[in-house]
């Protein structure tokens, strides 16, 4: 996506690495629960409208393995959606 590094489950995409941050789709009630709780915001690449089913996580290198439980849901969607 974008040019970036992107993992696929299927034809559908989970998640994608973009600029600093991680762009992750998941149901659109766990995205408005992490936003709500600043653990994630919107995905707005290159300024594009915001997606309801897409949160960006940022995180430090010593913060990536926080990052897992999201990764995972954005996996099981996607292979829900396939």
């Amino acid at each position: 996506m974008f040019g970036s590094p992107a993992v696929f489950m299927g034809r559908r995409m989970a998640f994608c690495v973009f600029k600093s941050g991680v762009g992750a789709k998941v149901p659109a009630a766990d995205a408005a629960r992490l936003i709500a709780s600043g653990a994630a915001t919107s995905f707005r690449p290159y300024g594009k409208p915001t997606m309801k089913e897409w949160i960006e996580l940022q995180a430090s290198q010593a913060d990536v393995p926080k990052l897992a439980p999201v990764l995972s849901l954005a996996l099981r969607y996607a292979k829900s959606s396939a």
